[in-house]
């Protein structure tokens, strides 16, 4: 039997994807070479699931690891009305503890900054006292297109599952 050259491309092409997805659930510095890819829409959600995986390559951590973390949830607040767009990811523990996770902050370019938070349970003194003192990640300002190039899917996976532990939080004021 054989194969349709439409066929074998698309195969290709899938193959290629699983490629880029694995080496980038490990690699940041991959991720920041990737095209940028765009999609018709993201939710927020979407958004900040493509940054988690993003924040877990960066950190070294298992691509997997807000999925697998049954004894937290993680809820994201945007500030609504402060520029660049801002949003704080925070893990809740099952006794209510809080900490805080990352800071990333997109701009009109769609250009994401990730900022890591000098000490998670630390006292909320930055941003109108909203979060703790944070600074940036090293070399980590990456566009959106490249993180949807590097983990956005179709399929269950890692991506989906960061995606559904993302729970929306109330906004904050700044």
């Amino acid at each position: 039997s054989r194969t349709s050259s439409a066929e074998t491309s698309s195969q290709t092409t899938a193959s290629t994807k699983s490629e880029i997805h694995t080496r980038a659930f490990k690699d940041a510095a991959f991720v920041r070479t990737l095209p940028s890819t765009k999609q018709r829409y993201l939710t927020e959600q979407d958004q900040l699931a493509l940054i988690s995986m993003y924040y877990l390559a960066l950190t070294h951590g298992d691509p997997a690891g807000f999925e697998n973390d049954p004894g937290a949830k993680f809820f994201y607040h945007r500030i609504s009305n402060y520029a660049p767009t801002t949003y704080i990811l925070q893990r809740q523990a099952i006794n209510g503890h809080k900490t805080f996770e990352y800071l990333a902050q997109i701009n009109d370019d769609n250009q994401i900054h990730l900022y890591q938070f000098k000490n998670p349970d630390g006292q909320p003194t930055e941003l109108h006292q909203l979060v703790p003192k944070y600074t940036e990640f090293p070399n980590s300002s990456v566009k959106l297109g490249q993180l949807v190039t590097g983990y956005y899917s179709e399929q269950d996976g890692p991506y989906h599952r960061t995606m559904w532990a993302m729970q929306p939080g109330q906004a904050w004021q700044y």
